[in-house]
């Protein structure tokens, strides 16, 4: 038989507000004896099981101690902690650079946070824009895995539903791998930055230091961040995690921060929301055997106020080709350095 647990948990700081988890999906396997029926096997997975699942002991408390480190005031974070990045090359500041909707992105994510319950809905804008078709589905894809996928819904509220490519049922295929957009024609499907944990974090990380160093040529349309330490986060920031140890090492989750109780230098006082496992109001610290590797929202790049960003669209560069230009690359690259490397990288693989 199938069952989905869930569960309310209330902390002693925080008496009035539960933080939720709901649709642990558990196979029971049931047994007939003399005194009724029994159970003989519960074989699920959910965020922790999956945290230690063939982990090493040993890593997963350097895990948590760094994690720890990387949550202390002036601390050094070893990986994880970016250093002050020098003085921008971009004259420019951040004045082409729109402002993320934090409440936006953590409204999306309280109201739509159990998939069970109900499924994101695709924006209004969206349906009624020309084009749309009734037939098609209103609302968002729901993966197998969909951490990614349901934070890339949050973020698209708080950047206004500006994504790489303007056309929003028939986008450029060709632009799948590197750009950030979700096509909502028949059949629908993110890019794959929209849905995975590494290309994500890498299109917002990549985006702002192209912007930073390189200025708006290099940019792409869609939202930015930037590698932060814990103290610096705010509502609506993202945090994505990755194991080192374990039957299958890389990066395994994204959440977003929609809850921050005191100082946020403390993995205990930052709340998140997530999918798979569903999750609302979640302190970080239960993930704490995955290491955390917090992204700020800078904001997002419009064609409506950066006129010859087209031209940047169109260019010969993509993001695989200059991945030396990457802030925060995935450490499974850090073996790949390139003959060109723009500038130093501020932010190295651990």
């Amino acid at each position: 038989m199938w069952l989905r647990e869930g569960n309310e948990v209330y902390y002693e700081r925080l008496p009035n507000e539960p933080s939720k988890l709901a649709n642990v999906k558990h196979e029971i396997w049931l047994r007939k004896t003399e005194k009724g029926w029994v159970i003989f096997n519960d074989q699920y997975s959910d965020d922790f099981s999956r945290m230690v699942e063939g982990a090493n002991l040993e890593v997963l408390f350097e895990n948590v101690r760094k994690n720890h480190d990387h949550q202390q005031v002036d601390g050094v974070a070893e990986d994880q902690n970016p250093p002050n990045p020098p003085e921008s090359t971009s004259a420019a500041g951040m004045e082409y650079c729109d402002e993320y909707d934090r409440t936006a992105a953590i409204n999306y994510a309280d109201a739509y946070w159990n998939s069970e319950i109900t499924d994101g809905p695709v924006p209004q804008m969206i349906l009624e824009m020309d084009g749309w078709d009734p037939d098609w589905d209103t609302t968002y894809k729901d993966y197998a895995w969909d951490c990614t996928n349901f934070v890339s819904q949050a973020v698209f509220e708080g950047v206004a539903y500006t994504a790489s490519d303007p056309n929003y049922f028939y986008p450029d295929p060709a632009n799948w791998s590197e750009w950030w957009y979700y096509k909502f024609s028949d059949p629908a499907d993110g890019s794959k930055p929209w849905f995975h944990v590494r290309e994500l974090r890498e299109f917002l990380t990549v985006n702002h230091f192209n912007y930073e160093y390189f200025g708006l040529k290099f940019v792409i349309r869609g939202p930015t961040g930037k590698g932060v330490d814990l103290c610096d986060i705010q509502l609506g920031d993202l945090i994505f995690m990755y194991e080192y140890d374990g039957l299958n090492p890389g990066w395994k989750h994204t959440v977003i921060v929609d809850k921050i109780d005191g100082d946020s230098c403390n993995g205990n006082n930052v709340y998140v929301a997530a999918h798979s496992d569903d999750a609302h109001e979640r302190p970080l610290s239960e993930y704490g055997a995955y290491l955390w590797y917090p992204v700020e929202m800078k904001g997002y790049f419009d064609y409506q106020r950066v006129a010859f960003l087209p031209f940047v669209l169109n260019s010969s560069m993509s993001l695989a080709e200059s991945w030396a230009q990457n802030p925060c690359p995935a450490p499974e690259d850090k073996d790949k350095q390139t003959e060109v490397t723009p500038v130093p990288n501020p932010y190295p693989a651990p």
